[in-house]
């Protein structure tokens, strides 16, 4: 969650990574991942299924007093009780994309 007001306060708190640590082997259900039935899909307006292989969703909170910022990032509508909601779907490739 990316609170625009609290950046400040987020960057003097950060926890700083503690290095290297060492690679554990999974195991087979861990390998075999979430099953096909429970996997978040796009589903184009033809009844085609894609799965994405990356889904990111971003709210960005403003404060009052910056929402003239936010209307020039986003339009209007956007902007729900000071968030604006931004969804970036990537996938493997162009030919396990949806059309545009």
């Amino acid at each position: 969650m990316d609170i625009v007001a609290e950046r400040g306060k987020r960057f003097a708190t950060r926890v700083t990574n503690p290095g290297p640590v060492a690679l554990e082997p999974m195991s087979a259900e861990a390998v075999a991942g979430v099953p096909w039935e429970r996997q978040l899909t796009v589903r184009a307006a033809d009844g085609a299924v894609y799965l994405p292989s990356q889904i990111l969703l971003q709210e960005v909170r403003y404060e009052p007093a910056l929402y003239v910022a936010a209307f020039r990032e986003a339009p209007s509508e956007a902007l729900v009780d000071g968030s604006v909601w931004c969804v970036f779907i990537a996938f493997a490739s162009d030919t396990e994309s949806p059309a545009i």
